[in-house]
């Protein structure tokens, strides 16, 4: 994936299953698309990509709380809030559609 795409591409996943494809994409700063015909599946590509988005959100959240309580400032937190923000994740629900067969 690194070799093909950069990073903000997109990723077009046809067969989506639990989401392996979806996870790396989105850990690379890449946007993803998938498809899959399994809830079963739907619903563990959805756990891991929430759980994904969690995890990041906390070591951003334990990154900047520590370096706030170091004195520390870098090229995102100088004094700029809205700069900090912009960072964090975009927290829209994600929705799922599943067609009823």
């Amino acid at each position: 994936m690194k070799a093909c795409s950069g990073h903000g591409d997109l990723i077009l996943d046809p067969f989506l299953g639990s989401g392996t494809t979806a996870e790396v994409a989105l850990s690379l700063g890449r946007c993803v698309v998938g498809f899959e015909i399994k809830k079963e599946y739907c619903d563990i590509a959805v756990e891991r990509i929430v759980r994904l988005q969690e995890e990041r959100k906390q070591t951003l959240l334990s990154f900047t709380s520590l370096a706030d309580d170091k004195g520390i400032t870098s090229s995102s937190s100088r004094g700029n809030k809205r700069k900090r923000d912009e960072m964090e994740f975009d927290e829209k629900p994600l929705q799922k559609r599943s067609k009823k067969m």
